[in-house]
């Protein structure tokens, strides 16, 4: 399944959206599944039930002030006022979108500032943005251009393949996954398929799904098995990970595994104790052998949130309190903060252009 990343979708937190009864209500949830992944696209349906109007609903009056981020280093501070974003035409490709208890908002490359509907996942280009109008209803918009593409159906995680052209949606049901689908947002192509091999985690370039088996259904300690499965031939090939003796890479009590996807055929997989979330085994789909081990525990007793890894950037992580949020470049040994948002908020970004 999922990584820590608050960036990613809520999963089966939309079927709980009745239980909720505020905007800090929803983000506590969300920060506690985001163990897992980046902005939360899909709570946008948790939100629009929960506050009988999304997200706008909590937006700040105006003489509120905007929670303005600090000023970051690969990436741009918003320099003019908030605006709603437009329902149609171009506004030039994204650097990132955040979600605090103040609303949603979508800072452009030319730092920009504008209001969005409801949480958005921003894919790695900056040019896509996807965000949800009701629990099974979405909308995958071209930044740059005119192009809407509408998505009927799931209610659970989204996630973007790192060239931008996929977007994989599953339903997020609990405890199994039981159906994606994967938009090509090129022609607007879309296919749907049940969940045959675990838990889709993500989508390559190439289109191939990306499943991580299902701990629940193998026995207690055995080594994960990640799937690439491709939806246009039905071909699919299993690797077993070698995970090293005492290292344990199930999440608490959730029975699941946190998968982040990396530049070219890279993968991640969380590792556990009794602290959280404690580093990341990077593998390539190629080899069952861990290349690299990222310490990613959270400073001060803090949640780790699991954000993107890519080529400009690598690992990019949050490390959130209920005061403040923390966007961080991961390097060996050191961590790099580039960005600050107030509060515990979401966040997805594109690729610096640094």
């Amino acid at each position: 399944m999922t990584s820590p990343r608050l960036s990613r979708a809520l999963e089966d937190l939309a079927a709980e959206a009745g239980s909720y009864a505020s905007v800090d209500a929803v983000l506590a949830e969300t920060g506690r599944r985001r163990r897992r992944r980046t902005v939360i696209a899909a709570a946008a349906a948790v939100l629009a039930v929960a506050l009988g109007g999304g997200v706008v609903a909590a937006l700040p009056k105006k003489s509120s002030p905007v929670p303005m981020p600090l000023p970051v280093a690969a990436w741009p501070v918003p320099e003019s006022d908030a605006q709603t974003l437009p329902s149609t035409g171009a506004v030039g490709r994204a650097a990132y979108a955040y979600t605090t208890l103040g609303g949603s908002y979508l800072v452009t490359r030319d730092a920009r500032l504008y209001i969005l509907p409801n949480p958005g996942l921003l894919s790695p280009d900056g040019r896509w943005l996807a965000y949800g109008l009701a629990p099974d209803r979405y909308l995958v918009r071209d930044l740059t251009g005119d192009t809407v593409w509408p998505v009927t159906g799931g209610m659970g995680g989204l996630e973007w393949s790192a060239d931008s052209r996929w977007l994989l949606l599953t339903d997020g049901t609990e405890p199994r996954q039981k159906w994606y689908l994967r938009l090509d947002t090129r022609d607007g192509a879309q296919h749907t398929s049940d969940v045959p091999y675990g838990f889709a985690d993500g989508v390559l370039p190439s289109g191939e799904i990306v499943y991580v088996s299902d701990p629940f259904m193998r026995p207690a300690g055995a080594d994960p098995v990640v799937t690439r499965y491709d939806p246009a031939t039905g071909a699919k090939t299993d690797i077993t990970l070698d995970v090293p003796e005492g290292v344990n890479v199930v999440e608490p009590n959730e029975q699941r595994l946190t998968v982040l996807l990396g530049p070219g055929n890279s993968i991640l997989i969380g590792v556990y104790d009794a602290g959280g979330l404690s580093a990341l085994l990077e593998y390539q789909l190629s080899d069952p052998k861990y290349v690299t081990r990222h310490d990613v525990r959270a400073p001060r007793g803090g949640e780790t949130l699991l954000i993107a890894y890519n080529a400009t950037d690598g690992l990019v992580v949050g490390f959130c309190d209920d005061t403040r949020t923390m966007v961080a470049l991961v390097d060996p040994g050191r961590f790099e903060t580039v960005l600050t948002l107030p509060g515990r908020a979401s966040v997805s970004l594109a690729s610096s252009d640094r």
